[in-house]
């Protein structure tokens, strides 16, 4: 029996959930004399400056540093809540040879994501055991599996990585929080 930790209720079959229709918001259409300036101040097909103007890079500069992004730019990821002690955490699992396993998405970033800490942390000598859901058939329904602290044998889960940055699995993940962080001790 499948439960979510959210409510601990027994979760539907597939074949069984309610359908949502899907709800498109449609951005609003560019001004044509922006996207020509990006055509012409960029070399760039149309619709690349037209997707560009509609993410809010309105200048040619700020494409450009979109673009074609520098490592020194990016965001220092120990500024994250609690990161030092994620990476404190995950570093003692490699070292102690703990099974990680990294539960990843369907989508191209999730599974980007989950191929690079795999082979990370199998290059340093840990052990990874990556799983991205089928679309359809696994939906989410495995985070809150996977992160529950307990296995099918009634043993404890091996420690779990969540690489999803979706709104949708938030409130999944949330819960699961204190049932995965080991202390030492």
């Amino acid at each position: 029996m499948v439960t979510t930790l959210a409510s601990e209720k027994p979760a539907l079959p597939v074949s069984e959930r309610p359908v949502r229709p899907a709800r498109w918001i449609l951005p609003k259409a560019p001004d044509e004399e922006a996207v020509r300036a990006l055509v012409e101040a960029l070399s760039l097909p149309e619709i690349v400056c037209r997707l560009l103007l509609i993410r809010g890079y309105v200048t040619a500069e700020d494409a450009k540093l979109f673009l074609r992004p520098k490592l020194d730019r990016l965001h220092d990821p120990l500024s994250f809540l609690s990161m030092d002690k994620a990476v404190e955490r995950l570093a003692r699992a490699v070292r102690e040879k703990e099974l990680v396993f990294i539960h990843g998405d369907y989508d191209v970033d999730g599974i980007c994501s989950t191929t690079i800490l795999t082979r990370t942390i199998r290059g340093l000598g840990g052990q990874a055991m990556p799983f991205i859901p089928r679309r359809i058939e696994d939906e989410r329904l495995v985070i809150p599996l996977c992160c529950s602290g307990k296995n099918d044998h009634g043993g404890s889960s091996p420690m779990s990585i969540v690489m999803a940055s979706n709104w949708q699995t938030y409130d999944i993940i949330v819960p699961a929080y204190p049932h995965n962080v080991k202390s030492k001790g």
